[in-house]
């Protein structure tokens, strides 16, 4: 084993980001979804515990995209869920989880 090999720090997961429009349990109406976490699966438990309904892979990789988008400007990524209304003036999203 090389020096080099036991010097090395612990690498830190990266937080990856996305938003698209989904719906809250038991609503009917379509709101906008930003998500902070380490994987897809990751978004996807996060999404569950912040209280919408359940979506698979699938639909998540086709309908959101890996970026935060504008309302999101200033705001570092990091592990949580945040919502806006999808229609009406634009709002700053609010962190839900």
């Amino acid at each position: 084993m090389k020096v080099k090999d036991l010097e090395r720090k612990p690498r830190q997961k990266k937080v990856k980001i996305w938003n698209g429009n989904h719906v809250m349990r038991g609503s009917r109406d379509y709101i906008q979804v930003y998500i902070g976490a380490y994987s897809q699966k990751h978004a996807l438990e996060l999404m569950d515990q912040a209280g919408f309904s359940y979506m698979g892979v699938n639909h998540f990789k086709n309908f959101f995209s890996p970026c935060w988008g504008t309302p999101m400007a200033g705001v570092e990524p990091e592990v949580g869920v945040w919502t806006a209304p999808s229609n009406g003036p634009q709002r700053k999203p609010e962190r839900i989880l």
